[in-house]
């Protein structure tokens, strides 16, 4: 009996790679979708993506900005893991820019999986916390798995990265709602907060970023800003869990393992780093002084915007549903990123004879506690 397939969208991501990863160690047959299989830069590390696993990963091309290659890419999979979403460095001119190709890439997964004659079993979708925790007043407020982003109150406006995650969730949600019976789709939503941990991709991503930052002193001093960060393996596990698990459907699941301010981050990778070469951030940012720079800078202006009380968070259904007890340690989650951020080239390895990246052993997801095929 050959092993279930599961389609990976946008696999060559920094989350969806471990998401293929984990997939193919518990034995499950993978199709990956990437824009192109061209760009050698972009799938070279999907080539060994899981040394001694039965299965090879098998490659398909598909935009979300395009219905080409869809119906192909579904075609005979019995789950469908949906991780591809565009994620903006820069704010967009135009919000449509970002929103369009989320909601319509969401929408071009569901509407091909709609079309099959054996529907797939599930369709997870990696939604974000942003589509939770968002366009409002936040304190006194605890989001659950249940709360949604406002996207329409002007006292509170929003990014459009986070309208365009909000959008496309509920979107997805309308599509499967307006289905026929005969043509039900079962879905489940994964909503992480800022992913941290190891990398088996190279390509920059905004999670890498966020230390690089500190790591090369791209900001001369450190905001007091919160984040709300989740292990990378936490948010693997969580795909397959809510893959398989019965009580999983139409469920959304918000991940957040810790909360930690960017000077608190600031001075973990001062600590670790400077010993070893670099110079990392470490002066605090008074919010006073980001006030008034913010009069006249944009940037400070942007950087405002997050300065805030903490967002409370009560997740349930990631402990209930899925079992899963997520990685707490915030000192773990920094040094776990910034390691792999420099060893996957992001950050120049400045250590002795670059120590860093010959003394690194990738960190391997624990699967005792999942099931394999």
């Amino acid at each position: 009996k050959m092993a279930p397939l599961v389609l990976v969208t946008g696999v060559s991501g920094y989350i969806a790679s471990w998401v293929a990863h984990l997939a193919l160690k518990l034995g499950y047959r993978v199709r990956g979708t990437v824009r192109s299989l061209n760009n050698e830069n972009k799938i070279s590390h999907l080539r060994n993506l899981c040394i001694g696993s039965k299965n090879n990963i098998e490659l398909v091309e598909a935009d979300l900005t395009s219905d080409k290659g869809w119906d192909k890419a579904v075609e005979g999979c019995d789950y469908i893991l949906h991780l591809a979403s565009p994620f903006p460095f820069e704010h967009p001119k135009d919000k449509q820019e970002i929103i369009v190709p989320a909601v319509e890439g969401t929408l071009r997964v569901l509407r091909a999986a709609s079309k099959q004659l054996i529907p797939p079993k599930r369709i997870v979708i990696t939604s974000s916390y942003v589509s939770i925790a968002y366009g409002c007043d936040i304190k006194d407020k605890i989001f659950t798995d249940e709360t949604w982003t406002v996207v329409d109150d002007p006292k509170y406006p929003i990014a459009p990265y986070v309208e365009s995650k909000t959008l496309a969730e509920k979107a997805a949600w309308k599509f499967v709602e307006d289905l026929p019976l005969d043509k039900k789709l079962e879905i489940a939503f994964i909503n992480p907060s800022l992913v941290f941990g190891p990398m088996i991709s190279n390509s920059d991503c905004t999670s890498a970023d966020t230390v690089k930052s500190l790591i090369i002193k791209k900001i001369p001093a450190v905001p007091d800003i919160e984040f709300d960060l989740i292990h990378v393996f936490d948010v693997a596990k969580a795909h397959i869990l809510a893959m398989t698990n019965p009580n999983a459907a139409y469920k959304r699941f918000l991940l957040v393992g810790v909360q930690i301010n960017y000077q608190k981050m600031a001075a973990i990778l001062y600590e670790e780093f400077k010993p070893q070469g670099y110079n990392p951030a470490y002066y605090t940012l008074p919010t006073w002084l980001l006030r008034l720079a913010a009069q006249f800078n944009p940037k400070a202006a942007a950087v405002l915007k997050y300065i805030g009380p903490r967002r409370n968070f009560n997740p349930k259904n990631v402990k209930d549903i899925l079992g899963l007890t997520v990685n707490t340690n915030g000192e773990e989650l920094v040094k776990a990123m910034a390691y792999a951020a420099i060893t996957s080239g992001i950050i120049i390895d400045k250590s002795p004879n670059q120590s860093i990246t010959k003394n690194y052993i990738q960190p391997e997801i624990d699967i005792s506690d999942l099931k394999s095929v």
